[in-house]
């Protein structure tokens, strides 16, 4: 134990630290409380009066690591920030709001909701919300993909570019060529996929899209 009385705290900061101690001390009514009531200590160091820092106050006097203390602050934020306050009710204990803390805070609401609109058998769970969170933050990547592919297209662009009269008379020489060739070799396989080849390509010479 590491008690020290090195600072003094003011008559309002002595009441405050009071009631966030009540809260914790009632048997954690709700996480939520209890979360805030710690961040409140640690925020302001209400706990200076008797310890040096907030770990060994927390260690001291609720037997509780300062991790875990994070986390219930955490936990308790996340909560007390999402919009829906209906939704928010749903969210039980500690373990589920630290499930949802791994979503972006944007999404949190719209995470929620979709939970608790799919969990098995109506019963929310933090593995259920963390399921979800793969799910909706999934699907706005690839619509998100989707948008700028899309866009990206759209500024792109193409235009077509009309052939010389050079361009096309070498186009003619070279049909004229392989049409010759077809007759003289009787069509073989192979002579056969080359003319094909070679007619893809002159089309495409015919027709070339650059893009801008």
């Amino acid at each position: 134990m590491n008690i020290q009385s090195k600072h003094s705290l003011t008559t309002e900061e002595t009441t405050t630290l009071s009631e966030c101690e009540a809260v914790i001390e009632e048997g954690m009514k709700t996480f939520v409380e209890v979360g805030s009531a710690v961040l409140t200590i640690s925020d302001r160091r209400l706990y200076r009066a008797t310890h040096s820092t907030f770990e060994d106050y927390i260690q001291d006097k609720w037997d509780m690591t300062a991790r875990r203390a994070y986390q219930l602050c955490e936990a308790a934020e996340v909560v007390m920030k999402l919009e829906n306050v209906k939704h928010a009710s749903q969210i039980e204990n500690a373990r589920q709001a630290e499930a949802l803390a791994k979503a972006p805070e944007e999404k949190r609401d719209e995470v929620l909701e979709k939970a608790i609109q799919t969990a098995p058998e109506g019963k929310l769970t933090s593995k259920h919300i963390s399921e979800t969170i793969i799910a909706v933050t999934s699907r706005t990547e690839s619509i998100s993909e989707q948008t700028e592919h899309g866009e990206a297209q759209a500024a792109l662009g193409s235009k077509e570019i009309p052939p010389s009269s050079t361009l096309q008379s070498t186009i003619r020489k070279l049909n004229k060529i392989i049409d010759q060739a077809l007759i003289t070799f009787n069509t073989p396989q192979d002579l056969k996929k080359l003319w094909e080849e070679m007619d893809a390509l002159s089309r495409k010479l015919q027709h070339p899209v650059v893009d801008v």
